[in-house]
Order: C-alpha cells, then structure tokens, then sequence
C-alpha cells in the first residue's frame, strides 16, 4: 500500500547566527542560557554560539530549523529535509487548511 502525509499546519523558525533571542522566545526559553559552544573559551565569554538546547536531548544548529508541532512539541529539522517537506503558506492557505481540518 502507499500513503500519502497529511497536510498539517506547524509555526517554524529556522536559527542563524543573529537571530538566537527569537528563536528562544518561540520555544519559550528565552530566559536560559541554552546557547551550546564549540570551545570553552567561547563557552566563558558566550561568543560564537554554535546552536541551542532545544530539550535535554535534542539540539539546534544554525541553518536548522525547529518546528512546533500541533501538540506543542518542539523539534528540530535540517534546512534540506525542512526545505522537501514544508512549504511557506499563506494567511488565506492557512484559513482554508483550518476548514478542511474541521470538516473531516
């Protein structure tokens, strides 16, 4: 048999090097130092960040993105597979997939 993903509609930012502080405030950590470093000498300094501690085991790298799932978990996915995968929608697309949703 072959199947086919269903459409759902996930938030997702993806992390550069200038954007740390909002991607922690969209996974809601904005008050940690999740930050993760290369070396220790930019660990003591907090320079060069490398990516963020998304959960106690998961990790985000610059160039990834991380995704919010409908059930508010968070994870994160490459650039490449992210890229396959999703599609930016609009707020129309996003009105029309919220009625299609409701209707099954």
């Amino acid at each position: 048999m072959r199947y086919i993903k269903k459409q759902i509609e996930v938030d997702a930012v993806r992390l550069t090097p200038n954007n740390f502080d909002k991607v922690k405030k969209f996974i809601d950590k904005e008050d940690q130092h999740i930050e993760y470093y290369s070396n220790e000498v930019d660990f003591v300094k907090r320079e060069n960040p490398k990516g963020l501690r998304i959960t106690r085991d998961r990790m985000l790298k610059i160039g990834e993105y991380v995704v919010k799932e409908a059930d508010g978990e968070f994870y994160s996915m490459s650039e490449y597979l992210f890229d396959m995968t999703h599609e930016n929608i609009t707020t129309e697309d996003s009105k029309q997939l919220s009625l299609f949703s409701e209707s099954e």
